[in-house]
């Protein structure tokens, strides 16, 4: 059995594209967030050039106050003081609530309904299927096993 030394290279290359893949870091830093977010509303929302501008620094604000509040649940959570998750969760919310207006403000009634279209992720909602855990019945869990966690 003959292993050529371009077939093994080829397997390492692959082998590295995937660790590096999955080792990338979440979320990324404020400004590439805002950019890859208003990217993607632009192509949804058929955003103009001024539209784009603005929303984009919308984004990197609401970008950097989250990042700047995970920072100090962190600092928080590793200096062993006790928090208020609901009151933070509620914080959160209002943040995004905030976001989603001034967002609005820019677009046209067409584009807000589109907007309110889009799917929104759910925030601070850990289910079982998140954590890779299976449903009674070895399947994703239903929306009844779900209710019944919370």
């Amino acid at each position: 059995m003959k292993i050529s030394v371009k077939g093994m290279m080829m397997t390492l290359a692959m082998v590295l594209t995937i660790v590096f893949a999955y080792a990338q870091p979440r979320g990324g830093n404020p400004i590439e967030q805002a950019k890859k977010e208003t990217e993607r509303l632009t192509a949804e929302l058929e955003l103009n050039a001024k539209q784009t501008k603005k929303v984009e620094a919308i984004k990197l604000k609401y970008a950097k106050q989250t990042q700047q509040m995970r920072a100090e649940m962190r600092e928080r959570r590793e200096a062993g003081e006790e928090m208020d998750k609901d009151a933070m969760r509620v914080k959160m919310q209002e943040t995004r609530a905030n976001h989603d207006e001034e967002v609005k403000s820019l677009l046209t009634p067409t584009q807000i309904e589109k907007f309110d279209a889009m799917p929104k992720p759910e925030r601070g909602v850990k289910t079982r299927a998140r954590k890779g855990k299976k449903g009674k019945n070895g399947q994703k869990p239903s929306e009844e096993e779900i209710e019944e966690e919370h």
